[in-house]
């Protein structure tokens, strides 16, 4: 029997999380930057086609991994969501980013053990003290410390991404509230896990030394080889961060394009 490529592991279903939450409204005010609701668009190169262009040969590798499916949960808060979200999450990702970050990393000139940290505070040589703390850190093990992505948990109930697209009030604090470690982290890729989707984000600089991002949504019930879900997205967001030049928060024109 042929063995799965890695496209097709990723591109399993996925854990159905449902909501069985009371809706409260956080008092906790996040820590964020001021990004202009101008400054928020959509990250369309962030695409399947793009995605293939730059990785179709990781994504075409047979693999002899056999990832766990995660059995569908309910949660009844948000630590329950977070925990039942990023402990499938990781099962499924992570030999899998460690077989691609494998090859990817001997054409880079070196090769990185990543780590996924959940609830700890960040980490890396321009963080300051302990203070921020991420849902999620995902990182390089080297000296220093690469920081890949970061990502916190929202349920859907509280905020989507369909929010953003209808000015409803508030609905950017998410990505401002992941704006704050960009910077410090020095990785420019972000994104927030609902039970109902993952929205990927990039930040770059902008004049007068504002901040700007970009966002693409991906729904959970995203399956199927031909479709971005979530595990690729992510798996993405992790190749593209492991290039030095791909990496850090830039002025916009200097992003470089996924397929680059």
């Amino acid at each position: 029997m042929d063995q799965p490529s890695i496209l097709s592991l990723l591109s399993a279903r996925n854990t159905i999380l449902t909501d069985n939450t009371r809706r409260e409204w956080s008092r906790n005010v996040p820590t964020m930057i001021t990004i202009h609701p101008e400054n928020i668009t959509r990250w369309n190169n962030f695409n399947m086609i793009n995605i293939n262009n730059a990785y179709g040969d990781l994504l075409s590798k047979p693999s002899n991994i056999i990832p766990g499916q995660g059995a569908d949960k309910s949660f009844r808060n948000q630590s329950e969501l977070r925990n039942y979200a990023f402990n499938t999450l990781i099962s499924t990702l992570r030999p899998l980013v460690s077989e691609s970050a494998r090859v990817l990393g001997q054409r880079l000139g070196f090769s990185p053990t990543i780590e996924w940290h959940q609830d700890v505070p960040l980490a890396g040589p321009q963080v300051v003290g302990q203070a921020l703390r991420p849902s999620l850190t995902i990182f390089a093990d080297t000296m220093p410390r690469r920081n890949l992505a970061t990502s916190m948990v929202h349920v859907s109930s509280t905020w989507r991404s369909t929010d953003i697209e209808n000015d409803v009030p508030r609905s950017t604090v998410p990505i401002q509230h992941l704006g704050r470690y960009a910077q410090p982290s020095g990785t420019r890729y972000s994104f927030a896990m609902t039970d109902t989707e993952v929205v990927v984000i990039h930040f770059h600089s902008l004049d007068r030394g504002e901040t700007g991002a970009q966002w693409n949504a991906i729904p959970r019930r995203a399956c199927g080889e031909g479709t971005l879900t979530i595990n690729l997205a992510i798996w993405a967001l992790i190749m593209m961060s492991l290039n030095d030049q791909h990496r850090s928060v830039v002025g916009y024109a200097r992003t470089t394009p996924i397929n680059a």
